[in-house]
C-alpha cells in the first residue's frame, strides 16, 4: 500500500499501529482529487492483525472526509 501526503496537510504525526501487520481483507480506497474525501462518500474500515500474535488486531477507519482513526 502506498500513500503520498503533502507534509503541510498532515495534522497528527505518524504512529506505529502494530510492529508486524497483516491485512485480513482486500480493500480498495479511492480519494477525490484535491479534497482527499472518499469517492464513495462512506467510511471504510480495514482490519489488520499482528503477524506475531493473530489475536491482536486493529481496525483502521478511513473516514469519508479523509480522516483516519484506529481502535
Amino acid at each position: 500500500m502506498t500513500a503520498d501526503c503533502d507534509p503541510d496537510d498532515v495534522i497528527f504525526p505518524a504512529i506505529k499501529l502494530l510492529t508486524g501487520s497483516t491485512f485480513t481483507q482486500a480493500f480498495d480506497i479511492t480519494f477525490l482529487p484535491g479534497s482527499g474525501y472518499l469517492t464513495n462518500g462512506a467510511d471504510q474500515q480495514i482490519v489488520i492483525k499482528n503477524s506475531n500474535d493473530a489475536t491482536v488486531t486493529k481496525t483502521i477507519t478511513v473516514g469519508a472526509y479523509g480522516n483516519i482513526t484506529s481502535n
